[in-house]
């Protein structure tokens, strides 16, 4: 019996040290882990950085030139609930998973679908969103093709915006036809409105939209989802804790109804707008309204001219259109901006301690360092 009381107690203590780096090492692992994830990033720094593209009515530009959108609600509540300011750096949606990777950016929050080939090289969270593809067409060009089967054909040509979901789904539908891919969104549509393409599948309410725009050339060949979409946020592989705040976060606002409720806002109510704006005038729809400019008076009264508005055509509407190039750059130029401004406010922090070389400077001015760096 002491025997055999021995023999236990060796064995015991045996597996006690055998286990014992393997205790250690699943603890530092994950330490590891939460302190490379992506949530300590941005509590660290103070601020989310949100990539996503301009694509009404998930993401556009108001009349001011700012940001608004189903999906800058989302983002700017997850980052209000995070405790968090919130930057958003709009990038070419062909692009944007790169982006990711390479870091220029903490998460996508941009209408995303999630997609196995996608997954392969990103993680998703749970989904917050689930709109539908539907589709608006040549009255002259498709006006005589039988639905669905006269679209499957070569002679039948689709356009879709390169990288998106839409590209995906209309080989599936109508491996059959020819697809025109365009980084240009606006051309997507403008390419079938002049008549050089015969349809585009787009997601729901901008089938709708789009031809209550456009009533004398585009229809819709049906107005049922063709595809059930699930949008989710896009993070970097290897971050198990990034997916599971931002996946609770959908959890908890599903359940509130706050986004169904900011969901119905864009896709809803302001789709009725967009009707009444589209309508002609005889019927009761349409808004009179001049264009005039933004004048804005500076603290000495004196007045800036910040250039055109008008309340029944937007601003943001027309750059969407016909600027979307040119609104990319001024965006990438915004984050450089930001990017030098970040690194002002460091070299100002580093040099500006007791034994530094801004030290002895009231205020930290090209005029001042001049001055220093002559004496």
């Amino acid at each position: 019996m002491q025997l055999l009381k021995k023999v236990f107690v060796g064995a015991v203590t045996f597996l006690g040290i055998a286990l014992a780096p393997f205790t250690a090492t699943a603890g530092d692992l994950q330490q590891q882990l939460t302190s490379e994830s992506v949530i300590e990033t941005i509590t660290k720094r103070g601020k989310m950085k949100v990539g996503m593209s301009t694509f009404v009515p998930w993401a556009m530009r108001d009349k001011q030139g700012e940001l608004i959108g189903f999906e800058i609600d989302v983002a700017k509540k997850v980052a209000a609930d995070l405790g968090v300011e919130i930057e958003f750096v709009p990038t070419a949606w062909s692009g944007i998973i790169p982006a990711l990777i390479a870091g220029n950016f903490d998460v996508i929050i941009g209408g995303m679908s999630v997609t196995p080939k996608r997954n392969m090289t990103i993680n998703f969270t749970a989904p917050y969103a689930h709109s539908g593809m539907g589709i608006v067409a040549n009255k002259e060009l498709a006006g005589d093709l039988a639905w669905p089967d006269g679209y499957n054909s070569s002679k039948v040509t689709f356009t879709c915006r390169r990288g998106a979901t839409s590209c995906t789904d209309t080989q599936k539908l109508f491996p059959k036809a020819k697809l025109r891919q365009f980084d240009d969104s606006s051309l997507v549509l403008q390419e079938v409105v002049n008549g050089n393409a015969h349809a585009v599948l787009t997601s729901f309410p901008k089938p709708t939209l789009w031809q209550a725009q456009n009533a004398d050339v585009l229809f819709n060949p049906t107005l049922e989802k063709l595809t059930e979409g699930n949008e989710g946020f896009g993070v970097r592989k290897g971050d198990p804790d990034a997916l599971n705040v931002f996946s609770n976060w959908i959890m908890v606002n599903t359940s509130n109804g706050w986004l169904q409720e900011r969901w119905n806002y864009w896709f809803t109510t302001m789709q009725d707008d967009c009707y009444l704006l589209a309508a002609p005038l005889e019927s009761g729809g349409g808004w009179q309204a001049p264009i005039y400019r933004i004048m804005v008076a500076n603290s000495k009264g004196q007045k800036t001219d910040r250039g055109w508005t008008c309340d029944l055509i937007p601003k943001y509407l027309v750059i969407n259109r016909y600027f979307v190039a040119e609104q990319q750059t001024i965006d990438e130029l915004h984050s450089e901006l930001e990017a030098i401004r970040n690194q002002k406010i460091e070299m100002e922090e580093e040099h500006s301690c007791e034994e530094g070389a801004f030290s002895e400077l009231e205020k930290v001015n090209k005029q001042n360092i001049s001055r220093t760096a002559r004496v």
